[in-house]
């Protein structure tokens, strides 16, 4: 599945194994097993342990623009992930 965060003040975290995403007073956890990508269009925060977590488990995390274009890419560097090209 592709993780689509969308909703400002969203914080991304690591609990337990897991993305840990909050939104005011709500909590969603979420496998990284389930996640293929983390695409982050507005304005969210991320956490140093997320992002490792995400990495750990070569999962891309894509930034985006209020227009939806892409503008920064964090992906796995090691040899065998995937290429990532800008259109």
């Amino acid at each position: 599945m592709q993780l689509v965060i969308n909703t400002p003040g969203t914080f991304i975290t690591q609990k337990d194994e897991c993305f840990r995403l909050k939104q005011k007073e709500r909590i969603f956890d979420i496998s990284p097993l389930k996640v293929e990508s983390v695409v982050i269009t507005n304005q969210a925060m991320v956490s140093t342990q997320a992002v490792v977590m995400a990495l750990e488990n070569n999962i891309d995390i894509v930034f985006l623009d209020k227009y939806g274009d892409p503008v920064g890419l964090v992906w796995f560097s090691k040899m065998g992930n995937r290429l990532w090209c800008r259109p």
